[in-house]
């Protein structure tokens, strides 16, 4: 059909060339990019499922990265631990020695020294083991657990989903083995023996003879400590212009004399009065100093009567620390057992979440990513159609010169 208003053929090479130049600008458009841009256009299923397997893949790379984090922190403790069972065995090894009834006082205070010594080494390794900021192990005696891992349970996600956590909780045996160790040392040597004679007065103890001999020897002793001189120097009641050292010593004068059933009551005795000190109208120190000068002679009175336990020093208390050792030891084998467990269970669900996360992947590149080799040779058979388009849209638009023909 040939007519002069409406060219059918050129109408009809136009659509077709829209309709492939539409195609061809979108299949290069997914090769420059490598993925299916208008998926969502083309197949909402397939665009769905592709965004929630991309969810769930993050995720799951997420809890990997959790795990191996708990892997780590739980390797520090190990190492840690490893150390602490080495000096565990050493000062098993020291009261073993001391036990023996041929070692003199001499040899078994040189055991005790190398056994306190270890013992200091244990403290540092509960209180200065970290990750990432974080105390592991660190438990005070009297008080809560303040390690993350002596505190409690601990929830563990190892996967994209909520309900997807493991429970790790090793507090108990830590907490046991924190004990048995205070057992065998004394807290860390925090535990003291007091020597202080029941029913005594000041005087007698410090075996001064007169009460102002027994205030001379404390305040001695308290101005001896770093700091302290300047502060007993400075005023305690400004009537008067009492200072601290005369208003101390007249303190003690006062309160040499009377007996005390023990050391808790003679502290007791020597203190209350020292905050009432503090409260005087016109006391000089601050806060910081009061403080400072109220430790110092906690510090005097616990140095003058109370002495450092002992371990070693007789046969009984080598044979209870052997047993406390050797329950401590066995708790300690008891924790890096479980901590061991953990990790092998970690590596296990790190292993599976690993697999996971490769197979999601795989499906959402089936389902998002552009298959190169398809689209090239769609892109091909595309080109080609278009430059048949082109072309007959040209032949079309001569059809109308034809009428021109006929009309001659």
């Amino acid at each position: 059909m040939l007519t002069l208003h409406t060219n059918v053929a050129q109408m009809s090479s136009l659509n077709s060339q829209r309709s492939t130049g539409g195609k061809l600008n979108a299949i290069m458009r997914d090769l420059s990019t490598g993925t299916k841009n208008d998926l969502y256009k083309n197949d909402p299923a397939a665009a769905r499922i592709s965004a929630m397997l991309n969810m769930h893949a993050s995720g799951t790379k997420s809890a990997i990265s959790n795990m191996k984090y708990a892997q780590s922190s739980t390797r520090v403790a190990q190492g840690a631990l490893d150390k602490a069972n080495e000096l565990l065995v050493t000062m098993k090894d020291l009261a073993t020695q001391a036990k023996d009834g041929l070692k003199g006082d001499a040899e078994k205070s040189a055991l005790q020294q190398q056994y306190t010594n270890n013992a200091q080494a244990l403290q540092a390794i509960f209180e200065n083991t970290t990750f990432a900021g974080k105390n592991l192990l660190k438990f005070e005696f009297g008080s809560v657990a303040t390690g993350i891992l002596a505190a409690g349970k601990i929830d563990l996600q190892v996967g994209a989903g909520a309900a997807e956590t493991k429970v790790m909780d090793i507090s108990g045996d830590l907490q046991s083995l924190f004990a048995s160790v205070g057992s065998a040392t004394a807290n860390f040597g925090a535990q003291t023996n007091p020597s202080y004679p029941s029913n005594t007065s000041l005087k007698d103890a410090l075996g001064a003879g007169s009460d102002a001999d027994a205030a001379a020897q404390l305040i001695q002793d308290l101005s001896a400590k770093p700091g302290i001189s300047a502060i007993l120097s400075k005023v305690q009641n400004a009537t008067g212009n009492v200072t601290w050292e005369a208003g101390l010593t007249t303190m003690i004068e006062g309160l040499a004399a009377g007996t005390r059933a023990d050391f808790d009551a003679l502290r007791t005795a020597l203190t209350a009065p020292l905050n009432g000190l503090a409260a005087t109208a016109g006391n000089a120190l601050d806060l910081g100093e009061q403080a400072k000068l109220f430790n110092a002679f906690d510090e005097v009175l616990n140095a003058r009567f109370n002495s450092p336990s002992t371990q070693l020093l007789d046969a009984s208390s080598a044979s209870n620390a052997i047993t406390n050792l050797e329950t401590a030891i066995g708790q300690l084998a008891t924790v890096q057992a479980s901590i061991g467990a953990a990790m092998m269970d970690l590596d296990g669900r790190e292993e599976v979440q690993s697999t996971l996360l490769q197979n999601t992947r795989e499906a959402n590149s089936r389902l998002n990513e552009v298959d190169f080799a398809e689209s090239v040779s769609e892109l091909t058979k595309l080109q080609t159609q278009m430059n048949v388009n082109l072309q007959m849209l040209q032949k079309a638009g001569e059809m109308p010169s034809m009428i021109q023909m006929l009309l001659r």
